[in-house]
């Protein structure tokens, strides 16, 4: 078979970088999902197979077997198109590196809200769905569909100092 047959596409979610920049009123750049932000996300892809071409990558909040979307969250950017991705290859959606190699921040982001009202460790279970064509035989017109899925946390509350040095009301 490995003689014979074309490999096709095998997509998959590898990790993420949250950018919550305080160039956005209401972000506090901590990193860290807080209540009221507006959240860039950044994803790493990996094709474990077969060229993969025409890329697209979608992100929806939806716990398993919940019949509606996350309530707290809305999507701006909820697709990003990563072109192709090699066999065996990882991809992002652009992510931005300073003189020293750091990830500061992503080209192309999946953005999203969290409502003001969200509760204090409520979990954000997304969802990344990959679509791709088979790049390598021009005679295969399949859509090869993917998901893979990962949670994240939202902080609620007064942020506190490290050092607190006088009386705080």
């Amino acid at each position: 078979k490995a003689l014979t047959e074309v490999p096709k596409p095998s997509l998959s979610y590898l990790k993420h970088y949250l950018f919550d920049s305080t160039d956005r009123a209401g972000n506090d750049g901590d990193g860290i999902v807080d209540a009221g932000e507006t959240i860039d996300l950044a994803l790493v892809i990996k094709n474990y197979w077969g060229m993969a071409d025409n890329v697209d990558v979608t992100l929806s909040a939806q716990a398993r077997g919940a019949v509606s979307p996350d309530p707290y969250v809305s999507f701006s950017i909820p697709t990003v198109n990563y072109g192709g991705v090699g066999s065996f290859n990882e991809d992002d959606n652009g992510l931005i590196y300073d003189s020293e190699q750091l990830i500061t921040g992503v080209n192309m982001p999946f953005r999203f809200t969290v409502a003001e009202n969200t509760p204090n460790e409520h979990i954000i279970p997304l969802v990344v769905t990959m679509t791709a064509t088979n790049g390598l035989d021009p005679n295969d017109s399949s859509t090869y569909t993917t998901t893979s899925r990962f949670n994240l946390i939202v902080q609620r509350g007064r942020e506190l100092p490290r050092v607190i040095d006088s009386d705080a009301a």
